[in-house]
């Protein structure tokens, strides 16, 4: 998903990066329960996809305010996104037990 912000395309990426971004800011691990839970996810994935942007979480707050299909676009894609990382999930574990389960000769 790309999206633009002071100016700049930034194209979103959710990485490790930025979920260490999120954990410092909220101290907790994320559970998207709350939308507090999305925003702050949101503005911890743009800020470790573009680290040059310079806009702090109240401005970032106010850009949603004045865009809101931004944050419908953003849950849209971070559900397909774990959507993506689950069916991964299954296929590595149906792999896993594949490989653990006892051969006939």
């Amino acid at each position: 998903m790309k999206i633009q912000i002071q100016g700049k395309d930034v194209e979103l990426k959710r990485s490790l990066r930025s979920m260490i971004f999120y954990e410092s800011l909220a101290g907790k691990p994320f559970e998207p329960k709350q939308l507090v839970d999305i925003i702050t996810y949101f503005y911890s994935v743009v800020m470790s996809s573009e680290r040059t942007l310079t806009i702090t979480l109240d401005e970032f707050v106010d850009l949603l305010d004045e865009n809101p299909q931004l944050l419908i676009d953003f849950s849209t894609w971070l559900a397909h996104v774990f959507a993506l990382e689950s069916q991964i999930k299954e296929v590595k574990d149906e792999k896993k037990e594949e490989d653990e389960s006892p051969k006939k000769a």
